[in-house]
């Protein structure tokens, strides 16, 4: 990551002192993600849920011709995945194991991943006409952190389990939620490298609207699977220590018997000022 900042630091001050005009600015806007997770040589494909997150930094301008230009932005984004299951689905997948069971009223459950993720885009920038602009180049990526966040009836039913097998007093519902997190941040890559396309309007008085479709080169998931969140927890109550011990990762298509990979698009709408 150092090497890339500083080869970008070069090419900046290189554009700077290359360019004709130069402007600064910021901006802002909303952030719709997409995520599809797959499994390599395999058609099987889910689409989790979109989720709708936001974006603020700042842009720079360097302008090398009449029509022509790069534009480099450092953006903060905040967004993530949801993945939703209704009461129809869990009773479906209650009676396939026992025909018997008792339809239960759980109400939609929600579990949404929100990252915070810095990103910085480099774009080739083409104005064809009055304030009208086309942009298109890569991204780079670093995901600083993210929390699971469950709904309502999520949390309800957990501890509604943990309580009926009396595991309440002895396991913290936060804590579950904590390790999970940790699972979660542990198995995806922190760094991603994708594409960007988008289109610009610039008024005069400063003020541009733009839109952009964001698409990564990458498979989100590390190929090896990182539990050492969760012996860490198990080892950490008193009288357990050590009890887990050895390895606490292994190669996730030997875990798994597949490959999962996962896949990440997202569309933006934004709004910002050039001084």
């Amino acid at each position: 990551m150092k090497k890339i900042l500083l080869v970008l630091a070069v090419v900046s001050s290189a554009m700077m002192a290359d360019a004709q005009e130069c402007t600064w600015g910021i901006k802002g806007g909303i952030d719709m993600t997409f995520y599809k997770l797959g499994v390599e040589d395999v058609s099987l494909k889910i689409n989790p849920g979109n989720k709708t997150g936001f974006y603020l930094g700042v842009v720079n301008n360097f302008k090398f011709a009449e029509q022509w230009g790069i534009q480099t932005e450092l953006l903060y984004n905040y967004a993530g995945a949801k993945i939703g299951m209704g009461e129809d689905f869990i009773n479906a997948m209650n009676a396939s194991q026992d025909p018997a069971a008792e339809p239960v009223n759980t109400g939609d459950m929600k579990i949404s991943y929100n990252t915070h993720t810095l990103r910085l885009p480099i774009l080739a920038k083409f104005q064809p006409v009055g304030g009208l602009s086309v942009l298109a180049g890569p991204y780079f990526a670093f995901r600083m952190g993210g929390k699971l966040k469950p709904n309502d009836n999520v949390e309800t039913l957990i501890k509604g389990a943990m309580e009926e097998n009396s595991l309440s007093e002895t396991i913290k519902y936060d804590d579950i939620k904590d390790v999970c997190s940790d699972l979660m941040g542990d198995n995806l890559k922190k760094f991603d490298v994708g594409a960007t396309l988008g289109i610009e309007y610039a008024f005069k008085n400063g003020l541009f609207i733009d839109a952009r479709y964001n698409i990564s080169f990458i498979n989100k998931l590390k190929k090896d699977l990182d539990y050492s969140a969760f012996t860490d927890y198990v080892n950490g109550f008193e009288g357990m220590e050590g009890t887990i011990s050895g390895e606490t990762s292994v190669k996730m298509k030997d875990a798994l018997g597949v490959q999962p990979k996962i896949r990440y698009s997202s569309v933006q709408f934004g709004i910002g000022f050039r001084f």
